[in-house]
């Protein structure tokens, strides 16, 4: 849950990095535009569908740091806990926040 907390940072130089070229971190951009362009159109964000793909996981665990999808499971659940998820009455889910990101379904098709 950590890194949805951290989207709008995805979308600039981190303070770390000297050297900078917009084209490294493009995949980073795509993973914000889509998972909140798209996530009131459908019933779940399309990043974290095509993370059931073991090929497409890998690519999520880049960015949240966490290659193992029970850990994962795990940290969005404490997460969850933590920001009170549960009581947000006005999100645009259809689903639960749970299910819009697919987390049941992380990493399943090797």
């Amino acid at each position: 849950m950590t890194f949805l907390e951290a989207l709008r940072e995805l979308k600039s130089r981190p303070p770390e990095i000297k050297s900078w070229n917009d084209a490294w971190f493009e995949a980073h951009l795509i993973f914000v535009y889509e998972t909140f362009l798209y996530s009131p159109y459908s019933s779940g964000f399309p990043f974290f569908i095509r993370a059931e793909q073991h090929k497409n996981f890998l690519k999520l665990a880049i960015i949240t740091g966490i290659d193992n999808a029970d850990i994962l499971r795990e940290k969005v659940k404490e997460g969850h806990n933590r920001l009170n998820v549960s009581q947000w009455h006005d999100f645009h889910f259809h689903d639960s926040f749970w299910s819009s990101m697919n987390m049941e379904n992380l990493d399943s098709l090797k």
